[in-house]
């Protein structure tokens, strides 16, 4: 029974000897060229990753300088716009203070016409006379004394 068990059973050792001398060779060479492949990956990533980390660097710096011009800009804009306000103010007082001005002038000659038409004008009444009169004249009818 002992043989027949080593018959059935392979000999591990031998196996392991004809797969090195099969493919002894070329199986190291793979692992070799796997490990140049780690190598090179490994370099190429570091590469990479200091140009990003580079990169990223120069974007927030040029992010932070943009962001500073752009506050800057804001502001002076602000200021214009205050400015613009407080002369706008100033030009709006003083539109308000000369039609103020203008109206006072206006009424004040108004009234003074108005006193004027008053005391120059005929009284309806006279007025009523007189064409009463030149009524007559013309009719040819003698004049009436005024009653006054």
């Amino acid at each position: 029974m002992a043989k027949e068990q080593q018959a059935t059973t392979p000999d591990i050792g031998g196996i392991s000897e004809v797969r090195e001398i099969l493919f002894g060779a070329r199986f190291r060479e793979v692992l070799t060229k796997i490990g140049d492949v780690e190598r090179i990956l490994k370099e190429e990533l570091g590469s990479l990753r200091e140009q990003l980390q580079g990169e990223l660097k120069q974007v927030a710096t040029d992010g932070q300088a943009q962001d500073d011009a752009l506050d800057a800009r804001v502001d002076a804009a602000l200021e214009r716009i205050d400015a613009v306000d407080k002369d706008s103010g100033k030009a709006l007082d003083d539109a308000r203070a000369a039609l103020e001005k203008q109206v006072r002038e206006m009424t004040a000659r108004l009234t003074h016409e108005a006193d004027t038409l008053r005391s120059e004008k005929v009284s309806r009444e006279q007025l009523g006379q007189m064409l009463v009169e030149m009524g007559r004249q013309l009719a040819n009818e003698p004049a009436k004394a005024p009653a006054e």
